[in-house]
């Protein structure tokens, strides 16, 4: 499935942050090429993509959206380095979602809303 990421993260290691919005093409990949190329992956609860092209996340990206078919599947998560890789993981939105849900609905009393979901997952993970 082709899917899309996106941020204001820095363009190389070290190097200035983007002064526009970002995109990267990816692929959900198998959980075996993020088993090799990710030291310390796990499966649960996270999602393998490989990029299409040139480009990788870096820096300030983390917290960004993984946007398959229009709808949110993952959030950038972890250390990634800088350097183009093969293997890009994201924390799987929808594994935790009912989780997300949850949790808003006993803090607040009202139903999540999406950016306040993707906030409480971001800072559980982190």
């Amino acid at each position: 499935m082709r899917c899309t990421t996106m941020g204001w993260g820095q363009m190389f290691m070290h190097g200035p942050y983007a002064n526009e919005i970002m995109f990267l093409d990816v692929v959900i990949a198998n959980h075996s090429l993020c088993s090799e190329k990710i030291r310390d992956y796990h499966a649960e609860g996270n999602l393998c993509t490989k990029p299409e092209a040139d480009g990788n996340i870096c820096a300030g990206d983390m917290g960004g959206p993984l946007l398959c078919e229009d709808h949110l599947v993952g959030i950038i998560g972890g250390a990634q380095q800088c350097i183009r890789v093969d293997a890009i993981k994201f924390v799987n939105y929808t594994y935790f979602e009912g989780w997300v849900d949850r949790t808003v609905y006993q803090l607040t009393g009202a139903a999540a809303f999406h950016n306040l979901a993707i906030y409480l997952l971001i800072s559980q993970v982190m």
